[in-house]
């Protein structure tokens, strides 16, 4: 459709609960604003914690708020993250509109000029990472923030997160070097997963997640360099569902000491009191335990959180899980009651074609 209309496509993404965001809604009500972007671009709005979180990370896009002018081939011509008032989002728009050349000529005369007005050093910094001259964005990312003194605190700090995630990034280490900095403003939860992932992303750049007792040495010595205590629940539970879950990790044919490493972090996942699970990865941490650790006090405890789970969130699955653990306690009893249970949920939701995982356990021999 842009195509055949001639039109770029104008993305924005948000997130919810994102206040950014919402201050730049508001700006869009302005009449002129509003004329320019739904006469020159197709013009959607998307949801990066919903429907849009595919295409925001097809696009790369990781903090919000961000405006992207895509060409219909699917280049993104132009972009600009965090809030913009009115002015700066109608400029962004007539900028976008202009041939690559022209983008190119305004950005680069705008620098060159003033390499010190830092509010366009900061889009220009952009502007190189759309362009992928990622090597002169880091350059100009390194001005911008060694001019810390004389840029408005909230913008610099924002810039950094922009970028954190990319580990080649002078923004990475500044996050790491001032992270208590950064969790006082933004909180623990999301400078804790930024620096982890990004972590994850320089190991998995040198060591193949497959071989994942090298994997974890490589990973424990980036994080303890990064001065985290590698008992932190946080992050053993982090990492415990990465490398339980993670897609590219191979279970066939496990080493013994890479069976150590999972069986480790299943065992210590399942000692943090009162932790709500992402779903897959209780099951996936159980049904290893139940495979390679069927020792009493692992069973009774992986009893015990799989019930507090599905209190929290009833699932047939979950009962299915208490039935494997049961068995391996010796309870047969109490194991066929949660069958039952598991069965008549499964029927109640719809799910027809639940079948106990006991029986197949029995037949691979892993229960008796």
């Amino acid at each position: 459709m842009a195509d055949q209309e001639n039109k770029l496509i104008f993305a924005y993404f948000y997130m919810p609960n994102c206040n950014a965001c919402g201050w730049l809604e508001e700006e869009f009500s302005n009449t002129s604003l509003g004329n320019l972007y739904n006469e020159s671009f197709l013009s959607y709005k998307m949801d990066a914690s919903q429907r849009g979180k595919e295409m925001a990370e097809y696009f790369g896009v990781f903090s919000f708020p961000t405006l992207l002018f895509i060409h219909p081939s699917g280049e993104v011509r132009y972009s600009a993250r965090g809030f913009r008032d009115g002015k700066a989002i109608f400029e962004a728009g007539k900028l976008a509109r202009k041939s690559k050349r022209d983008i190119k000529n305004i950005m680069d005369d705008r620098y060159k000029k003033n390499p010190t007005d830092t509010d366009h050093l900061y889009d220009y910094i952009e502007y190189q990472f759309v362009r992928e001259n990622y090597s002169k964005a880091n350059k100009l990312m390194k001005e911008y923030l060694g001019q810390r003194a004389t840029i408005e605190e909230n913008a610099w700090m924002n810039l950094v997160l922009d970028y954190a995630s990319d580990v080649e990034s002078p923004a990475h280490e500044v996050l790491i070097q001032e992270k208590d900095l950064f969790k006082e403003k933004y909180g623990k939860e999301l400078i804790n997963l930024t620096i982890w992932n990004s972590i994850i992303r320089k190991v998995s750049m040198k060591t193949d997640p497959n071989r994942i007792s090298q994997f974890h040495g490589q990973f424990m010595k980036e994080i303890k360099d990064s001065e985290y205590s590698i008992e932190d629940e946080d992050l053993i539970l982090f990492y415990s569902e990465y490398i339980h879950l993670n897609p590219n990790i191979s279970i066939i044919r496990l080493s013994a000491k890479d069976k150590d490493v999972l069986t480790k972090y299943a065992l210590e996942s399942i000692l943090v009191k009162d932790h709500k699970f992402n779903r897959e990865h209780l099951l996936t941490i159980g049904v290893h335990l139940i495979r390679y650790y069927q020792k009493q006090t692992a069973m009774a405890q992986l009893n015990d959180v799989v019930s507090y789970n599905h209190s929290l969130s009833p699932h047939y699955s979950y009962l299915d899980l208490q039935s494997l653990a049961l068995y391996a306690l010796g309870e047969s009893n109490a194991a066929v009651d949660k069958i039952t249970q598991a069965r008549e949920l499964a029927l109640s939701t719809g799910s027809k074609s639940f079948k106990p995982s006991i029986t197949e356990f029995k037949r691979a021999g892993i229960l008796k």
